[in-house]
């Protein structure tokens, strides 16, 4: 054995003894051929997934919004059931989602002898049917109260499908989210028709649901607080969200309601590590509410969301540029020149030299969210945009 073939055992055998370190991941913000590519957080991804389309969008999701995140436990969890029309030909499903299976009326449904008019509120329907808590949530009320649980609602949605045959199939449908979490069930179906926020779709219209409410997001800082009550968004027996229909009495409809959750505390088992992204987590609600300015959203308006989203993350770029060279040049101890970074940030930036004006910044998600031949285009197709497989 000669000297080289030592060395290269000995270098073997050491390498056997350092396992190599495990490589770095790739910068958020980087330059492919040319642009500076923006790769959007996986957790964000996931948020915006999840406001775009409560039902398709996986469990896990949580909203990155903490300057400093804690391990929460998150969930997607879901109920389904059967409602009717009533005498009338009116009924209705209203829901307000619960982070608990004991407490909080979350579903109120009519059924076939439920007696009210166009012109009845809600609340004065008879034989109105309500479930306490959401029966599949693994929590129970006395963990809140024992101060051992809180939790916040991450989305919700509801949708509704007519049941009944074919050739009977008739009616309208209206969707309806209260944009300020106040108690729909005041509200007569009247009133709920003809509100600037409903929507209505023709029942059996060969769509796949016939109507669909999907949740657009907080409305005040509290909603995406963790809260020790059974019912974040609204703790009351009342509603924040209904779909009226109406048709011929005793029709019959299935309904499902879908929730992603996130819990903390000792009783929240198993816990994973959540992410710090306000700014993204900003965007993606500013773009549910862009969305959402005119009407519920729905299924229909999942592509709108994310392409909504991605333009606002666009607009963004070059101030997340300029902020990271300021704190690095914190870090290295370069006060001068982070000063100057952010005065400039503050003066309006335009990104010059970071994004070429002719070729504008590719956003360019996790590759577990986004796929595609060409990653440096738009894509506003949901299905194009997530693989949640």
């Amino acid at each position: 054995m000669n000297l080289n073939q030592t060395k290269k055992t000995t270098k073997k055998s050491n390498s056997s003894k350092n396992p190599q370190k495990p490589k770095r991941s790739k910068p958020l913000i980087r330059e492919v051929h040319g642009e500076m590519v923006f790769k959007i957080p996986q957790c964000s991804m996931h948020y915006v997934g999840a406001l775009a389309n409560p039902f398709e969008a996986p469990g896990g999701a949580c909203i990155p919004s903490e300057l400093f995140p804690m391990p929460s436990a998150k969930g997607r969890y879901i109920l389904k059931g059967k409602f009717a029309l009533g005498t009338s030909g009116v009924g209705f499903i209203a829901v307000n989602p619960t982070i608990v299976n004991d407490s909080g009326s979350c579903c109120s449904f009519t059924g076939a002898t439920s007696v009210g008019t166009t012109a009845t509120a809600l609340s004065a329907f008879t034989n109105v049917t309500g479930t306490n808590g959401f029966a599949t949530l693994p929590y129970v009320l006395a963990s809140i109260t024992a101060g051992t649980l809180q939790g916040r609602i991450v989305t919700y949605a509801l949708r509704i499908k007519y049941i009944g045959k074919a050739q009977d199939s008739n009616g309208v449908a209206y969707m309806f989210e209260q944009p300020d979490h106040i108690d729909v069930l005041a509200l007569t179906p009247a009133a709920i028709e003809a509100n600037v926020y409903t929507a209505s779709r023709r029942v059996a219209e060969m769509n796949e649901w016939d109507a669909e409410v999907f949740y657009s997001g907080p409305v005040q800082p509290s909603d995406v607080d963790f809260l020790g009550q059974a019912q974040p968004l609204l703790n009351s027996t009342g509603k924040i969200a209904v779909i009226v229909v109406e048709g011929i009495a005793s029709d019959n409809y299935e309904w499902e309601f879908v929730i992603h959750t996130e819990h903390i505390g000792n009783n929240a088992a198993g816990r994973t590590a959540s992410h710090s992204e306000p700014v993204l987590t900003g965007k993606a609600i500013q773009a549910a509410k862009t969305i959402s300015e005119n009407g519920p959203l729905t299924s229909k308006q999942s592509k709108s969301v994310v392409s909504t989203f991605v333009d606002y993350v666009k607009d963004t770029i070059p101030t997340l540029l300029q902020g990271g060279r300021a704190v690095g040049k914190m870090i290295t101890g370069d006060f001068m020149g982070a000063a100057g970074e952010v005065f400039s940030m503050i003066d309006g930036p335009v990104g010059k030299g970071v994004v070429n004006a002719h070729r504008p910044a590719a956003i360019m998600g996790s590759p577990e969210y986004i796929h595609g031949k060409n990653r440096t285009q738009d894509r506003t197709g949901f299905a194009n945009l997530f693989n949640f497989m």
